[in-house]
């Protein structure tokens, strides 16, 4: 995470980040619901983040925009990777910050037998 002792946030001015509270999870930097199942959108972000971020590098302080670039990309790993992502999603449930979807809760819920 970024120091606080900054005059700006790079988050809200660089990526457009619109949670306030840090740290931020994957989800949140890249702009992204919790537990973004659909590849198709999370792509569509990697990219538009990356973007951003890379128009900034020649404005940015490189220190900072080093870090915050890092970070980005840990982010995008995490969210890539099958284990990665399952963990992620398994502790963001934990914390109640992501719903299940409807079709992991009914396969998830016990079946009851009626015989």
């Amino acid at each position: 995470m970024i120091s606080a002792e900054l005059d700006f946030d790079p988050y809200t001015v660089w990526l457009n980040v619109k949670a306030s509270q840090r740290p931020l999870n994957p989800y949140e930097l890249l702009g992204l619901e919790p537990l973004e199942e659909n590849q198709a959108r999370l792509r569509a972000m990697i990219t538009r983040k990356r973007d951003m971020l890379l128009a900034r590098r020649p404005e940015g302080d490189p220190v900072v925009w080093q870090a915050l670039y890092d970070e980005l990309e840990a982010a995008i790993a995490t969210l890539q990777s099958t284990e990665r992502k399952t963990v992620l999603d398994a502790t963001l449930r934990r914390r109640g910050l992501g719903s299940v979807p409807a079709e992991l809760a009914s396969s998830a819920a016990p079946h009851s037998s009626h015989n």
